[in-house]
């Protein structure tokens, strides 16, 4: 039970890591979408504008949540499905704690400075620098681009502030849906499909530009059943998937119990009967890495 806890969180944090893997490399390739004082550039600069608007303006946000592996790459831990809490604060942290019989059993927390990752029943846990992990420094995480994922935002990688990404981002309509596309100097291209009634991120899709080999991966987020919380739209249903070559794995996030108080802990306190393990050879002692 305790390898299957960490192997979640793990698996969680590469899913997530995935959709920045060039942050560090790439330079957002400037469009002319928005320039001018054409109609079609006026109308594209106001619905990025109404796409920000449309955003979950709370400082706080927590949910209940069952999460569950997907994918060929999971094996059997993809009949799993885990309670857990979802806690979120705004450019503070991104925690989700898992849970069996009552106790919190493994937790993985993305702050501006680190990543946690504590696994209660093994009594280990490793906290490190972004770029002290391999596969983190080589996907170039970003924590601004994690939070957006999970709070269903618009970002950039390497672009903290949403409102400086906007010029990066070309708009097209597609039937029901409209997109927006960011296509970096680098290796990859960014695209969010957006209800064009709401103006709300239903899909974020990151792949290689056409000139990279499609081997190097291919990232899908995606958000459903949305209702009401705090005034605006929020997903209940959140899905990733990473694909890389025939190899396949992601995650459902289904959520409950929305609420925004923020009377919680927002950073664990690792106990100091835990032992710290080094995080690259937990990586590959886990996933083989």
């Amino acid at each position: 039970m305790p390898r299957q806890i960490i192997l979640l969180l793990v698996l969680l944090s590469l899913c997530a890591c995935r959709s920045t893997r060039t942050v560090t490399t790439d330079t957002p390739a400037t469009t002319t979408t928005t320039k001018g004082t054409t109609a079609a550039a006026e109308q594209a600069a106001a619905y990025k504008a109404r796409v920000l608007t449309a955003a979950q303006r709370t400082g706080c946000l927590t949910a209940k949540v069952k999460f569950q592996l997907t994918g060929n790459a999971v094996g059997s831990l993809g009949d799993m499905t885990v309670n857990g809490n979802l806690r979120m604060k705004r450019d503070d942290v991104v925690q989700l704690s898992l849970r069996a019989l009552g106790f919190e059993v493994g937790r993985l927390e993305f702050s501006p400075q680190d990543v946690l990752l504590i696994d209660r029943m093994g009594k280990r846990y490793v906290r490190a620098k972004y770029a002290d992990v391999a596969f983190l420094r080589q996907a170039g995480l970003d924590f601004h681009a994690v939070q957006a994922l999970f709070w269903n935002e618009l970002f950039l990688p390497g672009t903290p502030q949403t409102e400086e990404a906007l010029a990066h981002f070309a708009v097209e309509k597609a039937k029901s849906l409209t997109l927006l596309r960011a296509e970096g100097a680098g290796r990859l291209a960014y695209t969010f499909h957006t209800l064009t009634t709401n103006a709300r991120v239903a899909r974020v899709e990151v792949q290689p530009q056409s000139s990279v080999s499609a081997t190097q991966g291919h990232f899908v987020w995606t958000y459903d059943k949305f209702g009401q919380v705090a005034g605006s739209l929020f997903p209940a249903q959140m899905s990733c998937t990473v694909t890389l070559g025939t190899k396949q794995a992601g995650f459902n996030l289904s959520l409950s119990n929305f609420g925004t108080e923020d009377g919680w802990d927002a950073h664990a306190t690792v106990s100091s009967k835990y032992k710290e393990q080094d995080a690259n050879a937990l990586f590959r002692q886990i996933l083989g890495m």
